[in-house]
């Protein structure tokens, strides 16, 4: 079959596929290290799907799809609070919480029958949530849940210090008494272990501080963080266990509560991997506005959606001393804008090696970016795949990247959705090429030849207002003005995603 595709044929399929531009026929078939350049092309792309998956922020679809996810009380959901134990009446702001809903599919809602026990559904800055007076508390039916180490997120906010309060538990009194769960001892909180004694963790509590607190049980023994940080490990080891007990929250009829708020509660019935758990933090700093709170080393504290070029012009500042020894992504520290809209592939920001910062003649990919998808902070999947207009809207971003088959502004466009990235071999002629010294050779400007076309993708001098229009054409090998030899791969975000596993697609 041939590898040439018809710009009619490719209007549609864009939207949902990246698409490379090559041509092959009898007389026109692609030498081999086009052949390569294509095949590297193709790893770079899944290492740029990859980093766009790592840094959008998660959504509550995503967080539903985690295995072992055995609790999920989310105070900002209003369908899963009710004033009655049936759940028929919902409750409001100031009304009192008998039944909150487990949002895991568990089945572990939590109830309270007893008016002056239950706790009251509060509002404070815009964030709805749940208050516990001291004594007040609701608990799950008998919860059987098979552990293998855990993990357990909680946002809260109490007054410290505190008389030893119950926070979360999940407990039971035979055949070994166990607890596993938070509680607040003074003005510290303590991440219970488990076992018949427990062994615990502790991070300091600021008082009427809204915080995010993580706390995990695997082989390597009980740890605890505090908004992404990691105050104090323990080697204690929870081990392999069944917990027949109830979930509470709050009073246990051992520690009542304190008067403590609740803002939302995840809990899994395995250890997280640091890059799962860093996910779920990011997702509860982001929904509660603790992203400020994470430590400064937190993966989604800033993160962006796209990396920006690596700025060929930056050795000259001494950033680095040629262009294949950085491989970094050139971004304002300050503002995160890109240095540049085109320029380096940041294989070194992207994890790669650095033999794939070439293509197979030996050049270095030119790398082109729409400016609002690297620049953009903390871009939640829905704004980066276009479901919501949010603060990424590539579509109006006077810098967005398009692409034709002629690159003419009036061209027949080849993709209807913004394009996210490109990625650029200037083939066997290397016209355009950066080169050891960072110069790059300039296409013929002849209007009507291919090279005219070559002069598209070399192009840096498109003003800060204007879109930058490549060419993704069909390759041709004659030699001399007709020869376009462009490789040019470009990606929609939704194309990008679909190289990931479906969790990690476009809705």
């Amino acid at each position: 079959m041939a590898l040439g595709l018809s710009i009619s044929m490719t209007l549609a399929l864009l939207v949902s596929t990246a698409l490379v531009y090559r041509h092959s026929g009898a007389a026109q078939a692609l030498d081999a290290k086009a052949t390569q350049t294509l095949a590297r092309q193709q790893r770079v792309a899944g290492a740029l799907a990859a980093y766009a998956a790592r840094s959008l922020i998660d959504e509550e679809r995503d967080i539903a799809a985690m295995d072992g996810l055995v609790l999920w009380l989310d105070g900002a959901d209003v369908d899963t609070q009710f004033s009655d134990t049936s759940g028929y009446v919902p409750a409001g702001i100031g009304d009192s919480l008998g039944l909150w809903r487990d949002k895991s599919g568990r089945g572990h809602h939590l109830l309270q029958a007893l008016g002056d026990l239950q706790p009251t559904v509060d509002q404070q800055a815009s964030r709805r949530h749940i208050s516990l007076l001291p004594n007040q508390g609701l608990a799950s039916a008998v919860a059987q849940v098979n552990y293998d180490g855990a993990t357990s997120f909680v946002v809260w906010q109490a007054p410290l210090p505190v008389t030893s309060r119950r926070l979360l538990t999940h407990q039971t009194s035979s055949p070994v008494p166990a607890v596993l769960g938070w509680e607040l001892s003074g003005d510290r909180l303590r991440w219970r272990s488990g076992g018949s004694t427990g062994t615990d963790t502790y991070q300091n509590g600021v008082s009427g501080v809204w915080q995010l607190s993580t706390g995990i049980n695997d082989a390597s023994g009980g740890r605890q963080w505090l908004s992404g940080a990691n105050p104090d490990p323990s080697a204690s080891v929870l081990g392999t266990r069944t917990l027949a007990g109830e979930f509470r929250v709050g009073s246990d009829n051992d520690l009542g509560a304190a008067s403590v708020r609740i803002a939302e509660v995840l809990h899994f019935s395995r250890p997280l991997a640091d890059g799962e758990r860093q996910r779920v933090e990011g997702y509860l700093a982001h929904k509660w506005d603790l992203a400020a709170a994470l430590t400064s080393s937190h993966p989604y504290r800033t993160p962006h959606p796209m990396p920006c070029p690596s700025d060929p012009a930056a050795a000259t500042a001494g950033r680095y001393n040629a262009y294949d020894d950085s491989g970094l992504e050139t971004r304002d520290a300050v503002t995160g804008a890109c240095a540049v809209q085109l320029g380096l592939l940041p294989w070194q920001t992207l994890g790669l090696q650095r033999r794939e910062a070439f293509d197979a003649y030996g050049r270095p990919w030119t790398y082109a970016v729409t400016p609002t998808v690297a620049a953009t902070v903390a871009a939640r999947r829905s704004e980066f795949c276009g479901q919501t207009t949010g603060r990424l809207n590539a579509g109006a971003d006077p810098q967005r990247l398009g692409v034709s088959a002629t690159g003419d502004a009036d061209g027949p466009t080849v993709a209807a959705q913004v394009l996210t990235v490109a990625l650029v071999s200037h083939g066997a002629n290397g016209r355009g090429a950066y080169g050891p010294n960072r110069s790059r050779t300039t296409p013929p400007a002849g209007a009507a030849d291919r090279g005219a076309m070559e002069v598209r993708n070399y192009d840096e001098a498109s003003g800060a207002s204007q879109a930058r229009q490549l060419v993704a054409a069909r390759v041709t090998l004659e030699p001399g003005a007709a020869q376009f030899d462009d490789l040019v791969w470009v990606a929609t975000p939704a194309a990008l995603l679909l190289r990931l596993p479906s969790r990690a697609r476009c809705p």
